[in-house]
């Protein structure tokens, strides 16, 4: 976005505050800073002084990027690229973090680095949690980053399918299937390989032939909501030469937008395949499946909808696959407060927003144990398409001693009933 435009989306802002009702890190602190039109307003007065205020980093940085502003705005005000552009600028006159250079220039495109290092994570974090002395003296960031992230994987999901590739013939209950590449992002990679297990296993199926390219590395979204554009194009660059095939399919909603958005949407220049087509995995699934697995399931669900898959059908596809099968409690759409390297930027933040997504979580457990009969039926299950909200959710519930309330993606859960029929 040039500046020309960046002047017409701050002129569109209405300054109705319809923003407010949506902005989770509003709703936590009641900041009128801390809101679209907020944030919106001291842009245009730094835009049109060109002085730059110290408070502006953290105003912009404070911002999940959630969209929500975005859906709900009656100006259709275009927030999310004012605040990209924004954060870009502000990159490129005062530096990123050294820690966060590091890491978007060197670990992220290089797979085996990154791979030593999360394996390092492994027994760090343990560590951390116990505040041992030794890293007690980390900075603050890093000390969040390892303090946080879940137990890791003893193996990444690119390690386990290291063939690469699954060619079946395009027979059964799918007829000339397109040949799918799977994006695996790197929450699923590192910490939930068992999610592209059963995307695998479901595509093996149905019959699907597949493949998942070794070479991928990170869609490259924490780089450019950082403000490090030149890193998030060369991570898209390794991206665009690995991924060939006419379908791609995600099972991250960040992943999902990051991909159909700056590589194959408007605002690329120059794209490597007008044809790609860029899905959801259960979207994809949907689309070249009619059949919706009829196994009941004596568990009382609810679905968290991630924000990034706002504008998808993923949404739609989970609630009618569990009012099918499980039964449903309908539970309020509320932002879990993660947002990627939000959480560990901000983490006292990013805990107060989750305390609305755990109470909402906590009544629907209760409702879930007052209609139930049986102490092994009591447990709820929340289900979303994202790994990122499932890491958040699962700490807020650890953290707090939550229990009754498990977290699940839902490709394990349809894996799970798909596996059970015959199909």
């Amino acid at each position: 976005m040039n500046i020309v435009d960046l002047q017409n989306e701050l002129d569109r802002c209405a300054k109705c505050g319809q923003c407010r009702s949506v902005c989770p890190v509003f709703l936590a602190l009641k900041d009128e800073t801390l809101v679209a039109r907020g944030r919106l307003a001291i842009i245009q007065a730094v835009q049109q002084t060109n002085s730059p205020t110290g408070k502006l980093k953290e105003i912009l940085d404070t911002c999940l990027m959630c969209r929500r502003c975005e859906e709900n705005c009656p100006s259709q005000v275009n927030t999310s690229d004012v605040f990209k552009e924004m954060r870009r600028l502000m990159s490129r006159q005062k530096g990123l973090p050294p820690l966060l250079c590091f890491a978007f220039r060197w670990v992220l495109p290089n797979r085996w680095l990154y791979d030593i290092l999360m394996h390092l994570s492994s027994w760090v974090s343990p560590i951390l949690r116990q505040g041992t002395a030794p890293v007690r003296h980390l900075p603050l960031y890093f000390t969040n980053l390892f303090g946080r992230l879940p137990r890791l994987a003893h193996r990444s999901a690119l390690q386990i399918h290291n063939s690469s590739f699954r060619a079946l013939p395009p027979v059964g209950i799918i007829n000339n299937s397109p040949k799918v590449s799977i994006f695996i992002g790197c929450a699923a990679n590192y910490i939930y390989p068992e999610i592209i297990q059963a995307l695998v296993s479901i595509l093996d199926q149905l019959k699907v032939p597949y493949v998942i390219p070794q070479a991928q590395v990170c869609c490259g979204m924490p780089a450019l909501l950082s403000g490090d554009e030149q890193s998030a194009q060369r991570l898209m660059k390794i991206n665009r030469e690995v991924f060939k095939t006419d379908t791609i399919i995600t099972v991250c909603p960040t992943c999902n937008r990051m991909l159909k958005e700056e590589y194959f949407g408007d605002r690329q220049t120059s794209r490597p395949a007008d044809h790609q087509k860029v899905m959801e995995a259960v979207e994809f699934l949907a689309s070249c499946s009619s059949v919706l697995p009829s196994l009941r399931y004596s568990v009382p669900t609810a679905y968290h909808q991630p924000c990034h898959s706002a504008g998808t059908r993923a949404p739609e596809i989970i609630r009618e696959f569990l009012k099918a099968t499980t039964d449903y409690k309908e539970i309020e759409d509320i932002c879990c407060g993660g947002g990627g390297l939000f959480t560990f930027k901000y983490p006292e933040l990013s805990d107060l927003i989750g305390k609305a997504r755990v109470a909402s979580v906590e009544r629907g457990a209760e409702n879930a144990h007052a209609n139930t009969f049986h102490a092994s039926r009591s447990t709820l299950n929340v289900v979303t398409n994202c790994p990122g909200c499932m890491m958040q959710m699962e700490y807020l519930l650890s953290t707090n001693n939550i229990a009754g309330i498990k977290v699940k993606h839902a490709l394990n859960l349809y894996g799970e009933s798909l596996r059970n029929m015959k199909v």
